[in-house]
C-alpha cells in the first residue's frame, strides 16, 4: 500500500490551500505542530514538525539517554496514538505480538534448538515456548511469540476463497512492567478492542477478513441478516449522496426504497448534524491558528474584530481548507462595504460572506464529494473520529436487533474466527488468504487488568459464540475505560512510562523486560524545535535527534567534526532510504492518440515524454539532494524487499530502451551525449506514435503535427509553491527546452496554491504531475495501479480508492496484483511484482525519481558505538534494540 505524500511537501492537515504552501520535507515553518495524515484511498501514516520553542533544559541521572523529538500530542496509546512521535512514546512500554526482521517481515514460526528453545518434557511439539529467538544474516531477534499458518479449505461449496488458520502460541513468562503475567487473554482484549463498533484509532485490523467478525460488530450469526441490514444501509447512504448539491439532505422515500422514511431520517439527520460540526470544526482550526494570514491574503475588512465574526470565520475556513474562491467586487473602494466580494462556493454558487453558515459550508463540501460523507470526513476531518463510519455500524447493529427475533438468528457474542486454545494459545481463522493480514496481526498486546477490566472478561475458548457469558474485559461499544489510560501507557516493554511534564517524557527501565534489563536506566523524550536538532547532540543536551537531512545539514553537521566529515569525533551521522520514493506521473487518459489509452501508439506518445524526462534525473537529483537521495529505476521504494536491484535479471534504467528495443545509451556517454542520445529517442517515439515532422531551414528544429486525440502541447502541474522549489522542477525545465527543438510545448504549471494539483487530480483532468509516494511495509500494489481504483472506475457498484491517477487499466496487471496478494511466499511475490512494475512502465505512466534518505544522528562522545544496532533500516533503528544501547555520561 502507499500513501500519497503531497509532492514532498508536507502540507497542514488538510492542505492550506490559497494561504499557505510548505516548504521543505518535514520541516514547516512558522505553522506550530502539525501532523499531516494524507491517504489517497485509505489512512495512516505521518509525519510531523514543530514550531515550539525550545523547551527548559531538564536535569537528568548520568545513566540517562535523551532523545529530541518535536511535540508529542499525548495520545500515548497503543490503541488510539496517530502521530509517529506518540507511537514512539507507547514503543517504548509495550511488545508486539509477533516479531519482525530488519527487512520488515514478519517472523512466523521458531524452530527447536535453532532459533528457539521449548520447555523440555511439558511440549514435545514445540508449541509451549520459553525462548522466541530468531536469528538470521547475524541478527538475533526476539520475541514473545509464533504463528503457523495453514490453508484450511474451503467451508462449504458457496465459498469462493480457502479459509486460513493462523495459531500463535505465546512464551511463558513474559511479564507486564507491573509484574502481571502476559496470556493468551491480554492478546483476546486487544484483538477486541481493536475490533469493537465504537474504535476509531489508527489500526484497520477490522478490515482483515477474519471470520465472522461482521457478524459480531452487528450482533449476530445469521450471515443473511448481516447482509440485508448492509444491503438497507447502503440504499439508504446512496439516497443521501444523490442530495448532496442541495443545502439539505431532505428526501422523500418512493415505493421503490427498501427502507422507510424513519429510517432514512434517522441517517440522514447523523449526517446532517455531523457535517456542520465538520465544517465549524474546520472553520474554527483555521481560526485559532491561521488569523493572521487572513487580511493579508483574502480581501480587507473596516476593522480587525470583523474577524472573530462567525460567518467570517466560516468562509476563510472554508478557503483556506481549498473549498471555493474569493471573487473580488468590481467596485472595491466603497468604505461602507465590509468586503470586497464574495465566497464563491465548490458548487459555483456566490455567497455573502456576512450571512454564511455552517450549513452552507457543510452542503459545499459534500458537492465536491458527491456526497460520500465517508471519504468527506476521513480526508477533512480536523481530529477525532468518524461519524459517518461509526453510524454505518450501529445502524446496521440496531438494524439486526430489531429484526433478530422474526429472522430466528441469534445474538453472537464473539467472533467466530478468533479462538483461545489455551493460557499461552489462540488462533485466528480468515475467509480468504491475504499477504497483509500477517502485518496487522502483528499487534501490541495491551494488559488487560489495566486497560480493561478482569472481572469483566470470561473467556475459556470452549463456548459457542452465541453464549451469553461470552466478555472480553469492556463493555461492547464502550471504550471509556481503555480511552481514559490514553496518556499513561503500560505493557511488557523495555521501558516504563513514568510521566509527561515540561515537554520531556521520562522513562525508567522495566526490569522485567523478557529479552533481559535495559542496558540504560532512564530515558528522555525531549520536545523542541527541528531546527535545532543537530544543536541539541552536539552540545550535550540530546544523545540522539533525527534531523532533515540536505547538502547544508550535512555540511552543519560535518562543522562540528574534527575530520569536517559527518561521522566523526563529535557526532555520528547514519543515513537510511526513507520508506517512500519521488515520481512523475502521467494520466493514460488525457496523454493518449485516438481514444484507447491502452493502444501501442498511445504507449509510444507516453514514452515519448518519459524519456526525455528520465534522462535528466541523475544531474538535478545530485543537485537538489546531494548524498541524501538517490534516483531509483522502478515505480517502488528501494527499502521494500520487493524492489529490483541491479543484480538481478532483467534490471535495467527507466526508460532506456528506444522505440526498435535498443539500449539508447552506453557507459562511456556524457551526460550531454545522453541528452542529446535521448531527445532523438524521444522524436523516434513520437513519430511511432503517428507526430508528423518538418525540419526547419536550419535544420535545428522542428515544427509538430499530432496525431487524432493527440496534442502538440502538454502541461506539467509541480507544487514547488510557485517558486520552483520542488525536487523535480528543473527536471521539467531541461525537458522543456529539449521539447521545444521538436516542436512540442511542455507547460510548466508551479501554481502558489498547490490545491490546482490535488483538486486536478481528484477531478482527473491532469495530464502530467510531480509528487511522491509514502509506502507501507508491504509493497501491495492493488491501491494504486488496479484498475477498480481509477478515479472512474468501470464498475462503480464497488468500492474504489480513487488513487490510480496514472488511470492504468490493464486486467493482466489486475490478475498480477491479485496473485501477488494470495502469495505468501515473498520470493515468488518479488518475481510477480518485477511484472508489475516492468507493465506500468511500458504503459509509461510513471517515472521514478528519487529516493530521498533519514538521518539518525548520533553523540559519538556520549552513546557507546558498539551498542547501536549494527544494520539500520527504513524498518529497523535505534528504537528497535533501545534496550541495548549505553551511554557514556559524567553526572
Amino acid at each position: 500500500m502507499q500513501f500519497l505524500n503531497k509532492g514532498e511537501k508536507i502540507l497542514m492537515k488538510k492542505v492550506l490551500g490559497i494561504l499557505i504552501t510548505a516548504v521543505a520535507v518535514v520541516a514547516l515553518v512558522g505553522c506550530g505542530k502539525v501532523t499531516t495524515t494524507t491517504v489517497k484511498g485509505g489512512t495512516t501514516t505521518t509525519e510531523s514538525n514543530t514550531s515550539a520553542e525550545t523547551k527548559t533544559e531538564v536535569k537528568r541521572d548520568a545513566d540517562t539517554l535523551v532523545v529530541s523529538y518535536a511535540d508529542f500530542s499525548e495520545k500515548f496509546s497503543p490503541f488510539f496514538a496517530d502521530s509517529a512521535y506518540d507511537v514512539d512514546v507507547y514503543s517504548m512500554t509495550q511488545v508486539s505480538l509477533l516479531s519482525a526482521t530488519n527487512l520488515g517481515q514478519i517472523i512466523t514460526k521458531t524452530v527447536p534448538g535453532e532459533d528457539g528453545k521449548t520447555k523440555d518434557g511439558d511440549d514435545p511439539s514445540g508449541s509451549i515456548i520459553t525462548d522466541a529467538g530468531y536469528t538470521v544474516d547475524g541478527q538475533t531477534y526476539k520475541g514473545i511469540a509464533t504463528v503457523d499458518i495453514k490453508n484450511i479449505g474451503k467451508e462449504n461449496a458457496e465459498d469462493t476463497e480457502d479459509n486460513y488458520l493462523y495459531t500463535f502460541n505465546l512464551r511463558q513468562g513474559v511479564k507486564f512492567s507491573d509484574g502481571v503475567e502476559l496470556t493468551a487473554d491480554d492478546v483476546l482484549f486487544s484483538i477486541y478492542v481493536l475490533c469493537d463498533t465504537a474504535y476509531d484509532g489508527s489500526s484497520t485490523l477490522y478490515s482483515v477478513p477474519i471470520k465472522g467478525i461482521t457478524g459480531y460488530q452487528l450482533g449476530t450469526t445469521s450471515e443473511a441478516l448481516a447482509e440485508k441490514s448492509a444491503s438497507v444501509y447502503k440504499a439508504i447512504y446512496a439516497a443521501y449522496a444523490g442530495t448532496y448539491m442541495a443545502l439539505s439532505s431532505a428526501y422523500t422515500v418512493k415505493d421503490t426504497d427498501v427502507f422507510t422514511q424513519a429510517q432514512y431520517d434517522e441517517v440522514a439527520g447523523v449526517f446532517d448534524k455531523g457535517n456542520v460540526a465538520l465544517a465549524s470544526s474546520i472553520a474554527e482550526y483555521v481560526h485559532a491558528n491561521y488569523y493572521d494570514y487572513y487580511a493579508s491574503s483574502c480581501g480587507p475588512l473596516t476593522k480587525e474584530s470583523d474577524w472573530a465574526l462567525s460567518p467570517v470565520q466560516m468562509v476563510f475556513g472554508m478557503l483556506i481548507w481549498g473549498f471555493g474562491s474569493w471573487e473580488e467586487a468590481e467596485d472595491s473602494t466603497a468604505e461602507a462595504v465590509k468586503y470586497t466580494g464574495k465566497y464563491k462556493g465548490v458548487s459555483g454558487a456566490l455567497y455573502d460572506p456576512m450571512t454564511f453558515t455552517a450549513e452552507m459550508a457543510a452542503a459545499e463540501m459534500l458537492v465536491k464529494y458527491e456526497g460520500d460523507v465517508e471519504s468527506m470526513v476521513e480526508t477533512e476531518k480536523v481530529s477525532g473520529s468518524n461519524y459517518a463510519t461509526a453510524e454505518a455500524i450501529t445502524w446496521k447493529a440496531q438494524y439486526v436487533k430489531d429484526n433478530l427475533e422474526s429472522s430466528g438468528a441469534k445474538v453472537a457474542y464473539a467472533i467466530s474466527g478468533v479462538k483461545k486454545l489455551g493460557k499461552y494459545s489462540l488462533s485466528i481463522e480468515t475467509t480468504e488468504f491475504s499477504a497483509t493480514s500477517i502485518y496487522q496481526f502483528a499487534l501490541s498486546v495491551a494488559p488487560l487488568h489495566y486497560y480493561g477490566s478482569t472481572s469483566n472478561f470470561k473467556c475459556e475458548g470452549s463456548e459457542e459464540i452465541s453464549d451469553s457469558s461470552l466478555k472480553f474485559g469492556f463493555t461492547k461499544g464502550d471504550l471509556s475505560a481503555v480511552k481514559s489510560k490514553t496518556t499513561k501507557p503500560l505493557g511488557a516493554g523495555p521501558y516504563k512510562f513514568v510521566q509527561y511534564s515540561n515537554g520531556v517524557v521520562y522513562f525508567d527501565a522495566n526490569e522485567s523486560y523478557f529479552s533481559g534489563a535495559p542496558k540504560t536506566a532512564h530515558v528522555q523524550f525531549r520536545e523542541g524545535q527541528e531546527s535545532e536538532f543537530v544543536t541539541v547532540v552536539s552540545t550535550g543536551l540530546a544523545e540522539i535527534s533525527s534531523p532533515s537531512y540536505s547538502k547544508s545539514a550535512a555540511k552543519t553537521i560535518a562543522s562540528y567534526n574534527s575530520n569536517n566529515k559527518t561521522t566523526g569525533d563529535v557526532l555520528t551521522t547514519a543515513l537510511v532510504d526513507f520508506n517512500g520514493y519521488g515520481y512523475i506521473g502521467l494520466n493514460a487518459k488525457t496523454i493518449l492518440v485516438g481514444k484507447d489509452p491502452a493502444s501501442q501508439a498511445s504507449k509510444n506518445l507516453r514514452k515519448a515524454l518519459t524519456t526525455i524526462l528520465a534522462v535528466y534525473r541523475d544531474e538535478v537529483v545530485e543537485s537538489y539532494y546531494g548524498s541524501a537521495a538517490s534516483v531509483i529505476q522502478y515505480p517502488v521504494s528501494n527499502s521494500s524487499w520487493a524492489a529490483p536491484q541491479s543484480t538481478d535479471a532483467g534490471y535495467q534504467v527507466a526508460y532506456s530502451v528506444s522505440v526498435d528495443g535498443k539500449a539508447i545509451y552506453t557507459s562511456t556517454m556524457t551526460n550531454n551525449e545522453k541528452y542529446v542520445a535521448a531527445l532523438a529517442a524521444s522524436k523516434a517515439y513520437f513519430e511511432a506514435a503517428g507526430y508528423k515532422f518538418t525540419a526547419s531551414a536550419d535544420g535545428k528544429s522542428y515544427t509538430a503535427v499530432a496525431p487524432e486525440g493527440a496534442k502538440t502541447e502538454y502541461t506539467a502541474i509541480i507544487p514547488g509553491g510557485g517558486s520552483g522549489d520542488h525536487p523535480s522542477y528543473q527536471i521539467l525545465v531541461f525537458a522543456k527546452t529539449a521539447l521545444a527543438t521538436l516542436g512540442i510545448t511542455l507547460t510548466i504549471n508551479d501554481p502558489s496554491d498547490s490545491n490546482v494539483l490535488w483538486d486536478a487530480l481528484d477531478a482527473d483532468t491532469q495530464e502530467i504531475w510531480c509528487a511522491a509516494w509514502q509506502s507501507t511495509v508491504d509493497p501491495d500494489m492493488y491501491q494504486v495501479y488496479h484498475s477498480q481504483n481509477v478515479v472512474s472506475p468501470a464498475d462503480a457498484s464497488k468500492p474504489s480508492s480513487g488513487s490510480n491517477h496514472y488511470n492504468i487499466v490493464d486486467s493482466h496487471l489486475d490478475d498480477l496484483i491479485i496473485a501477488g496478494r494470495k502469495s505468501a511466499d515473498n520470493s515468488e511475490r518479488k518475481v510477480i511484482y518485477k511484472e508489475c512494475f516492468d507493465t506500468i512502465l511500458d504503459w509509461a505512466v510513471e517515472i521514478p525519481v528519487y529516493q530521498r534518505k533519514t538521518c539518525y544522528l548520533f553523540s559519538t562522545e556520549r552513546v557507546v558505538a558498539d551498542s547501536l544496532p549494527k544494520t539500520i533500516t527504513p524498518y529497523w533503528n535505534w528504537l528497535s534494540e533501545v534496550d541495548q544501547i549505553r551511554v557514556n555520561i559524567v553526572a
